[in-house]
């Protein structure tokens, strides 16, 4: 084999073996279990008074407070179109051709 392809195929297999060792590592850490470990403990430690409400799950749906009538919108003033972007300045050939337009004569004294 020639010297070229050989160092080829050995940088092949150490970014081979750099992509395993990464999903290697990735997939040995468990955040899911180390966050739900610590949560449940913490939980555990500063349970509530036996006479409050239990927390609900995140599943579940207060299906009465969404049924439930709004209030109309109120009246606004709101323009969106209130902050207008800057024109863009002219260029000094444009200045030039519109001095006599714009008061301003095209010549320097």
């Amino acid at each position: 084999m020639e010297p070229k392809r050989r160092r080829e195929i050995a940088l092949a297999a150490v970014a081979a073996l750099a992509i395993l060792a990464a999903a290697y590592a990735v997939r040995m850490m468990t955040p899911a279990d180390g966050v739900a470990g610590q949560s449940a403990r913490r939980s555990s430690a500063t349970a509530a008074p036996a006479g409050s409400p239990q927390p609900r799950s995140l599943t579940e749906v207060n299906l009465s407070a969404l049924k439930a009538t709004k209030a109309a919108p109120q009246e606004t003033v709101r323009n969106p179109f209130r902050f207008k972007p800057k024109p863009l300045p002219l260029h000094r050939s444009a200045l030039a051709r519109l001095g006599p337009r714009l008061g301003r004569s095209s010549k320097r004294d």
